[in-house]
């Protein structure tokens, strides 16, 4: 455990770094304007900070490790699963709604984590710590990933550049739903990953592990597009 322990606090810090930059600016902003309220701001932002990404990371780490081969059970496997799009759908109306990169960012980071936590709590053990650490590096890369070729695609305006107003409209609506769409996809592949280390074990994982990798990064794009759907008929249903 001792010699993992600079692996995770480097992984929070990254985590902290990608969120501080707009958290001091506001904080600033509201510093300057009452220093009470600058300071209750950042108390907000470090319970939060502790309840969102320091909690569930602790959790997992305190759940006890898998030893050897683990049983798969159909039942347990199906709500594995299900918690996974669950938390599919939550990152998919999140990040096309905000359309901010820092908010995208915390909120798909702040839901996969979570989803980790859940999963380890339901399989009542948790995967290695060089298989954590592979799961929360792949958090926080393809949040950033996903969220700097977000802005690079909003940069383009490419409404403005095809000069048709029925195709700028088009844009507009595809550019939040496709950021949306590949922060869902990212948190499917975290969360299956995870259930492939809770149901292989260490070492059948290490042994198959190109074709694992490559089936978890199947089955998620294969489940986007019904992830999607649901969640469309779920607002429609609830705005009805």
């Amino acid at each position: 455990m001792k010699k993992y322990i600079f692996w995770i606090a480097g992984f929070i810090a990254l985590m902290a770094v990608c969120v501080v930059g707009d958290v001091i600016a506001l904080g600033d902003k509201l510093m300057a304007d009452s220093i009470v309220l600058g300071w209750i701001f950042y108390v907000l932002v470090g319970a939060l900070f502790i309840g969102l990404i320091i909690k569930p990371c602790l959790q997992v780490l305190l759940t006890p490790e898998m030893k050897g081969m683990a049983l798969v059970d159909e039942e347990k496997h199906k709500k594995l699963k299900d918690q996974v799009k669950e938390s599919a759908k939550v990152s998919l109306l999140m990040t096309t709604v905000s359309q901010n990169g820092s908010i995208d960012i915390i909120a798909n980071t702040t839901i996969t984590l979570k989803l980790i936590s859940q999963l380890v709590k339901t399989a009542g053990y948790r995967p290695t710590l060089p298989q954590l650490l592979r799961l929360y590096s792949s958090v926080i890369t393809t949040s950033l990933i996903v969220a700097s070729v977000d802005e690079v695609i909003d940069n383009l305006d490419l409404g403005g550049m095809l000069s048709n107003a029925g195709v700028g409209a088009v844009c507009k609506i595809f550019q939040p739903l496709a950021n949306g769409a590949a922060n869902a996809y990212t948190c499917m592949r975290v969360g299956y990953a995870t259930i492939k280390y809770l149901e292989c074990g260490s070492k059948s994982y290490n042994r198959d592990k190109s074709a694992i990798r490559k089936a978890v990064a199947k089955e998620a794009r294969r489940d986007l597009i019904p992830v999607m759907k649901d969640e469309v008929k779920d607002i429609v249903a609830n705005v009805r």
